[in-house]
């Protein structure tokens, strides 16, 4: 073998170099982690609003194909916020979880959302619900109960 001075033969990375590289790899996952998770979170909160929402027609439908009242109640149990639907009888029909962080704001006009047998709302007002990225109402419509969403 022939050594040729003022050649080293370099095989790897230096210390110095792999933490230049893992300091970068770290700091573009922790900004990527956090734009995700906050993506993630709008996502399911809209997910849970559409559902919402959902729920609501359904209750209406119900009301009048079955010719009674409907009542939609917001609840907190354990910690969790979620909402449940009724009917006349007091059977529960519908039992949903809202995500975390999402709850109903006291300055809320309606806690309940009762449809008639005519599928006509029982009353109106608004449904104001916290989120962890603002606040969303719920305005609900005199007669075949409108439902306006407005997302502050």
């Amino acid at each position: 073998m022939v050594e040729v001075r003022g050649w080293i033969s370099e095989k790897g990375f230096t210390l110095l170099e792999s933490l230049v590289v893992l300091f970068i790899a770290v700091t573009m996952s922790s900004i990527i982690f956090q734009f995700t998770y906050q993506f993630m979170q709008e996502q399911t909160e809209k997910e849970a609003i559409n559902l919402l929402i959902a729920t609501i027609h359904d209750m209406q439908s119900y009301a009048m194909a079955h010719n009674m009242y409907t009542r939609l109640d917001f609840m907190v149990q354990d910690g969790t916020s979620y909402y449940v639907v009724k009917n006349a009888k007091n059977e529960r029909l519908i039992v949903q979880a809202l995500p975390e962080g999402m709850h109903l704001n006291h300055g809320s006009t309606l806690k309940t959302v009762t449809y008639q047998p005519s599928g006509n709302i029982l009353e109106f007002g608004t449904v104001l619900l916290n989120t962890q990225n603002g606040k969303i109402r719920l305005a609900f419509q005199m007669q075949r109960g409108r439902v306006i969403v407005h997302v502050e």
